[in-house]
Order: structure tokens, then sequence, then C-alpha cells
């Protein structure tokens, strides 16, 4: 697979429905999510008449389990009902402020301001969720490039190489945007960025920032002010080989066995972190999914799980599924986190 440092930047979201959940690493003691019935399926808007979702780039989730779904190929923020509820949309294709090229990443705060990220202008935009709308509040140019936003007690952190460092304080409120973390690996820095691709989510109640690369196999959880409180590297991980072309390009290399690459990341508990690797093997089997549990204390893997959807945003007693099977969908499921005894 060769990329430019545009397409490696790009989030993979890959799913596919599993069965039943199975256990590894002390099944009896780990901490598991036992997934209840689906309450609800979100794959169209409106019903006169029905339009159906475009490609899903990335959800969040309210207080009010007020869905939003980011549509990057038509521009678009989608808002439905925990019921599946169509409610309104906003954004379209366009340079204009509450317009979009490439939005990659949207989240939501703890006030349920939401804010879309745009990649191809760089831009962070800002809404008030008001029930019946998303309002305009603020659109501005951040001149950073990155993969995934999170937003944490007034601030906005973007994760993505930029300057040699790869987190950054968005927040619309600030003069000067502060940057940390070193790159990970030891490559060229086109390689190096194209390793700056993932997640980083914010977690207020331990005051951290957890990044989460895309395909290497270390975690890092900063505080807010860029010092690192511990990294740890995942278990039984098959990584992909990343050569750097003459012409400066970076070809990601598929072993034999396969390799893992992240599809998701969210927070199980205050406490613990899921994160869910694919294991790419060939193009003509979907990806298998594996559920890991990290203890956000010392970054200590805590349990595996097998057989789960592709899951995020939890809001108890809710859960969300992204399920490609039949079209883009927003699966609605209830959900219990089971702590058990090994954290």
């Amino acid at each position: 697979m060769r990329t430019d440092r545009h397409a490696a930047a790009a989030l993979l979201l890959l799913a596919s429905l599993g069965g039943a959940a199975g256990m590894r690493w002390g099944a009896a003691t780990g901490p598991s999510i036992e997934l209840g019935r689906a309450v609800a399926e979100v794959g169209v808007k409106g019903t006169k008449p029905a339009v159906a979702l475009h490609e899903i780039g990335d959800v969040a989730v309210d207080r009010r389990h007020t869905l939003y779904v980011l549509e990057p190929d038509i521009g678009t923020v989608s808002a439905f009902s925990s019921a599946g509820r169509y409610l309104f949309s906003v954004g379209r294709s366009g340079r204009a402020k509450g317009e979009f090229i490439v939005p990659q990443s949207l989240t939501v705060d703890e006030r349920d301001r939401v804010y879309v990220y745009d990649i191809a202008q760089e831009r962070l935009t800002q809404y008030h969720a008001a029930p019946d709308r998303l309002i305009l509040q603020d659109s501005r140019h951040v001149g950073m490039s990155g993969s995934s936003i999170c937003a944490m007690k007034g601030h906005i952190y973007l994760f993505g190489l930029n300057h040699e460092r790869i987190v950054h304080d968005l927040s619309l409120d600030r003069r000067a945007m502060a940057s940390f973390g070193e790159p990970f690996g030891r490559y060229t820095s086109l390689a190096e960025e194209s390793l700056a691709a993932g997640k980083v989510l914010c977690v207020p109640q331990q005051n951290l920032l957890l990044v989460v690369p895309r395909i290497y196999p270390e975690l890092r959880a900063y505080s807010p002010d860029g010092k690192v409180l511990w990294t740890t590297r995942l278990k039984h991980y098959r990584p992909a080989t990343v050569y750097e072309n003459a012409d400066g390009s970076v070809t990601f290399s598929r072993p034999p066995t396969g390799y893992h690459h992240l599809l998701s990341a969210f927070l199980a508990s205050p406490s613990v972190v899921c994160i869910q690797l694919g294991l790419a093997t060939d193009n003509s089997h979907p990806d298998r999914i594996e559920t890991r549990f990290i203890s956000l204390h010392d970054g200590r893997e805590v349990a595996e799980q097998e057989g789960l959807p592709l899951l995020t945003s939890p809001r108890p007693p809710l859960i969300y599924s992204l399920n490609k099977e039949s079209g883009d969908r927003v699966m609605v499921y209830q959900f219990r986190y089971l702590e058990g005894s090994s954290q």
C-alpha cells in the first residue's frame, strides 16, 4: 500500500459485526463489555423522502444522547436522537465558514459544544448545540494537519505531526497554541507523519490525553501541559513494515501473517480505555476485531475480548457500533461495562 502525506493521515474506519464475545487473558477476572439488545439503527435522514447516510467519517455523542454523524464526502454533520430519529444536518461542501472540504474529525465537549476539524482547510469550527439545530459560533484556520481531535476543560487537542510535535492545543479562546510530544518511531519526517495518524482521547476524570497511533504498537498518556505520564507497547502486536522510497513517498507492506491497525478507541470507564484493533490478513476477508482493555492508571493491558463489533462513543446505558455490512449505518445498543477484578 503506497501513500502520500495526506492519505497516510486518513483514519481507517472498517466494521464488521461479530458473534458471541469471548475473553482472553484471564476471562474470569478481567473487564469486559456486555452488549444488550439493539435499540435503534441509524441509516437514513428524514422520511419524505428518506435519504441514506453517506460515508461515515466520525461520530460523537453529547450528554443528551444526541448522536452526531460526520459525512466527509458531502461536508455534513447530521444529528439523530438515541432512538435513531433524524433531527437535522449542518454544513456542506465549500470553503466558507460552516462549509468543509475534508472534515476529518468530530468531538463534543463537556458543555455539549460540537467541534469539526477540516484537514484540507486546516480549520477548526465550533458549534453551539440547540435542541433543534447546531449554531455556528466560531471558525478559524489553525495551520496544522492531523487526524483526530478531542475536547477537555476548554481546550481542543489535535493529534498529528507538525513542527516535530504530535499533540497541539487548538482552543479557540487561546492566543497562542501549545504543542508537545515526540514523534513515534525513528524515521524521516514523512514516515513519522504517517505514524502520527490515529486517535487522541481526552479523559477529564484522569486529567490526561491518550494518543493511539493507527499503525504503531505504542500508546502514550500525557498531562494537559505535555508531561508524559506513561508509555506502553501493545502485546502480541503484528506491525506493518514501513519503507521510505527514493521519491519521498512511503510504502506500507503487509507481512504474510497480517498486521494490526487501529479501528477504534473509546473510554469503557473513567479508568479503562478500550482499543479495538483490526488484524488485516488479505483483501478478500474482513478484519478480525480484537478489543484490548488498557488501564489508564499505568497503561497495563488488563484483558482482551473477541467477538465484539466495532464500537465507539459509549454514553451509558448506550453504546454505538459502525455497521458497513448493509451500507453505512450506526447501530445503537444497550450495554454494561463489567469491571472484573484485574485492574
